[in-house]
């Protein structure tokens, strides 16, 4: 279901930005699509839920590249999703679709979630028979 989702929400930003003149390239990591047009380029960061999003989880590289003032970033959020299963399938549509354009996440704004514990030396623990 998750996936469905994902890959709805992909999709119509996928035709937002088309639609637009871009031509869109879907991406990866640490942004979703690439969107290119006339020397302009956008990393577009897209999110899906089925739910009504107040927040979003981010990782450290996405915010790093939303950072990065040598190219524009896109934050585009597709919520409210509706899924239905169809056979042995999950089809994901509907929502509501929103986009923050040149999108710099604001530090007052994040909040850690994890941290990345580094295991002490050997000689700090007490092995186990």
């Amino acid at each position: 279901m998750r996936s469905a989702v994902e890959l709805y929400a992909e999709s119509v930003a996928k035709k937002h930005y088309v639609m637009h003149g871009f031509r869109v390239q879907k991406f990866g990591k640490p942004f979703d699509l690439l969107c290119e047009k006339e020397g302009e380029t956008i990393h577009v960061e897209v999110k899906g839920s089925r739910t009504r999003l107040d927040t979003v989880i981010l990782t450290i590289n996405e915010v790093s590249d939303a950072e990065n003032t040598d190219w524009q970033s896109d934050l585009f959020v597709v919520d409210q999703i509706v899924v239905e299963r169809v056979g042995n399938e999950f089809v994901a549509g509907g929502g509501v679709a929103r986009v923050i354009q040149k999108w710099v996440p604001a530090r007052e704004m994040l909040a850690p979630s994890q941290f990345r514990y580094r295991l002490p030396d050997e000689n700090q623990w007490k092995l186990l028979k």
